[in-house]
């Protein structure tokens, strides 16, 4: 112990993230008295190692003078999943006073956002949903109404770095990055979210309320969640509910696996009420904690992907099957020309004998 801060085993500060996270999120409750309260953590990994408010007189603020709060916040911006689009934005004046307007980079809004003006959710790291209004203007994009909201409730100050991850239909994931020190209660609650970017399969460790409950699962089934915990730096079941029975915790673990696997191996044929079914399977875990919203996220894209594109086929096809009844009609009318004319090709031959032969005929009668 050094300075107030003990450093715990690397296997040690894996299997105990997810209580580490729990007392942090209690401390959150109380912010206004915690605002001051430090939370020290091992850099080099970015896990929790340590928060104890009684010994913060002995605590030392870790040195983060050498990166600035828009680096730091690059650094969580590559540790989320890529297959999730996000952009970092750095807080200024505007952005958190005044007219409290937040434009969006133009890149990213013509790659990804509505051509219209759109309800637009922002979820911080305590899962709490703010709504806001996505203004497309001739001169400039992003957040209006609701974005003030949302700057106040989190206290950001000019130079504040956030992430903003898309993980939903509208909906943003925000990470918050302070100016004055990401040892902050809210800096550490968003460093957290990211799982130690070394972690391997070795030591990984299912923990719901301090237990250990691999035993509860098969261990092909540990590898297949690991990978899911690992495209998301982070672990999916930390949010879990307090007091969830082990079996429910472990099956929910398990379905989690199997819904991310049929979701894998689906292909066009696959049908709307398969959708609908993991959908509503993967809300309820969402209820429950279970962070799975980048599941939910794949499935609104494939739903769109597959359905908007069958939509668009079915019109192409219907409007084939109206070409192809115009040419059979044309057909038909030019199959009953054609014999129209074969008939005057023949009156025509006959009209033309028998003039011949009367006019013959009449130029050689008698007197």
């Amino acid at each position: 112990m050094a300075n107030g801060i003990k450093v715990l085993p690397k296997w040690k500060q894996t299997k105990t993230m997810t209580v580490t996270r729990k007392k942090l999120l209690q401390k959150k409750a109380t912010k206004d008295k915690q605002r001051d309260k430090k939370v020290h953590f091992d850099l080099s990994c970015n896990t929790i190692v340590r928060y104890d408010p009684s010994s913060d007189h002995l605590a030392q603020t870790p040195d983060l003078n050498a990166k600035s709060a828009t680096e730091q916040a690059n650094e969580v911006q590559a540790s989320l999943p890529c297959e999730l689009p996000s952009f970092v934005k750095l807080m200024l004046s505007s952005h958190v006073t005044g007219s409290f307007w937040l434009g969006f980079p133009k890149k990213f809004c013509e790659a990804h956002m509505p051509k219209h003006d759109e309800t637009v959710v922002l979820v911080d790291e305590d899962e709490q949903e703010f709504n806001t209004k996505f203004v497309v203007g001739k001169n400039k994009t992003g957040l209006g109404s609701g974005w003030k909201g949302f700057s106040i409730a989190h206290e950001l100050i000019e130079g504040d770095a956030l992430v903003f991850q898309l993980v939903g239909h509208w909906k943003f994931k925000v990470y918050i990055v302070r100016v004055n020190g990401v040892n902050e209660i809210d800096g550490a609650l968003a460093l957290l979210n990211i799982a130690p970017c070394d972690m391997n399969i070795d030591d990984f460790s299912i923990v719901v309320d301090d237990l250990i409950i691999d035993s509860e699962i098969p261990k092909d089934f540990q590898v297949k969640y690991y990978e899911l915990c690992h495209s998301q730096n982070s672990y999916l079941h930390e949010n879990l509910v307090k007091g969830l029975n082990v079996k429910l915790a472990a099956g929910v673990i398990l379905q989690t696996v199997t819904v991310a696997d049929a979701i894998r191996a689906c292909k066009v044929g696959v049908t709307r009420d398969d959708f609908d079914t993991w959908d509503k399977t993967l809300k309820s875990f969402e209820e429950l904690g279970m962070k799975v919203g980048f599941l939910r996220a794949r499935i609104s894209k494939l739903i769109g992907l597959l359905f908007e594109s069958k939509e668009l086929l079915e019109t192409k096809k219907n409007e084939q099957v109206k070409v192809e009844d115009e040419m059979r009609i044309m057909s038909e009318k030019l199959c009953g020309l054609k014999d129209v004319m074969k008939n005057l090709d023949v009156e025509i031959e006959t009209l033309g004998k028998n003039l011949e032969l009367d006019f013959c005929k009449e130029a050689n009668a008698p007197w």
